[in-house]
Formats: C-alpha cells, structure tokens, sequence
C-alpha cells in the first residue's frame, strides 16, 4: 500500500510539474546589449487578456506574460487589481520593440499605451527593462511573432 500511494505521488507530482511547464514558452529579446531570455505565459483568449498578470503578488525574476493580440491595433493597458510593478513592452508586427513603459504603479486606473499598432505586449517585473538595456527598437523572438529560431 505504501509502494502504491509513493508511486501515486510520483505520478502527480509529475503530471503538475509537466502542465506547469507547458504553459510556458521561451521569449528572447535582442538588444544592443546582448540577447536576454524570459520564460512567458501566454494571454490569447478574451478573458486572459483582460486577467493579465491581475491579482498575483510576486512572478519569478525571469518570467513574463505575453499578450497575443491578433489583428494588430492599438493596445491601452492599466494596473487596476495588479499588485506588482511591472515594465511593458509594446511589440509590432515585425517583432519590434515600438514603446517601453517602466516601473507602472500598481493598482493604478491610469491608462497606459500609444495610438500605435501592436502585435503583442510583453508584461515583466519591474526593472527588467533597465537592468538588460531594453529599448525601442529592440527586437523580441517568440512563437506568437512566427520568428522564433
């Protein structure tokens, strides 16, 4: 019996750990600096888009969210009901980076983003951007933008 709920456990821990790792994809942005690789979730149904990152208080160091935001159009976001500080990166069509806002205020209503078309959004800790030199113009790699290598 003993042998059967160790296996039992083993099997769970297993099937967790595989479905927690599936529902992560690599993204690499290239800057100036060198290439930087995060480990992102990705937003693609109405409801996760809206949900974001709302509601967590802590995202590992190297992990992100990537809105896939399909037709490209103009992205407004806001940090209402989101506890950590977070940069966002505004990515075009080309896999361009095209606006880099640093450092949002948590649970702030105001409304964040340009009038320029987006492909995707990427969503990191606090200070990513300026701890890996993230700009405009930079280029970011992930399976959304069909330019991963």
């Amino acid at each position: 019996m003993k042998k059967l709920i160790s296996f039992a456990f083993i099997l769970f821990a297993f099937g967790c750990s595989s479905e927690n790792d599936a529902k992560y994809s690599d993204l690499i942005i290239e800057t100036h600096s060198g290439s930087v690789t995060y480990k992102v979730e990705t937003a693609t149904t109405p409801e996760e888009l809206q949900k974001g990152l709302m509601y967590r208080k802590s995202m590992p160091e190297n992990h992100g969210m990537i809105f896939n935001v399909n037709p490209p159009r103009p992205i407004v976001m806001w940090m209402k009901n989101t506890y950590i500080s977070l940069d966002m990166i505004f990515v075009g069509t080309d896999g361009t980076i095209n606006q880099v806002i640093k450092n949002t205020t948590p649970e702030s209503e105001q409304i964040l983003g340009e009038d320029v078309k987006s492909r995707a959004v990427i969503e990191l800790n606090a200070g990513q951007a300026d701890k890996h030199n993230i700009h405009v113009g930079d280029i970011v790699r992930h399976q959304i933008l069909d330019n991963i290598q």
